[in-house]
């Protein structure tokens, strides 16, 4: 489940344990229910940390490609119960690529 600040965006937050420090990221709020999103932010965090990118980084990429990703997914007009378009945007995640 995301975070909210206010109505127009939606984001993530996370503790950095070692740090003792809060991180948060956010991005536009789209209307709707886009299934799989959670489960998009979650592996594009972990696959940004398994690169040994800092958490803070790590959540403000995975924030950005998942609210990419539901504007695709919105702008297409398909089901969302079939999940994110992500697919025309994987490239984006390899190493040392950007998708900012």
């Amino acid at each position: 489940t995301g975070i909210y600040p206010d109505w127009e965006h939606l984001g993530a937050a996370a503790y950095d344990r070692v740090r003792n420090r809060i991180y948060t990221a956010y991005a536009p709020a789209y209307k709707g229910t886009y299934h799989g999103a959670g489960d998009l932010f979650a592996s594009v965090l972990l696959g940004k940390m398994l690169q040994n990118i800092s958490m803070e980084e790590a959540l403000e990429d995975a924030v950005a490609f998942t609210a990419k990703c539901i504007q695709r997914t919105g702008e297409s007009g398909v089901d969302t119960r079939f999940g994110l378009e992500f697919e025309s945007f994987l490239r984006e995640l390899a190493p040392n690529r950007s998708f900012r």
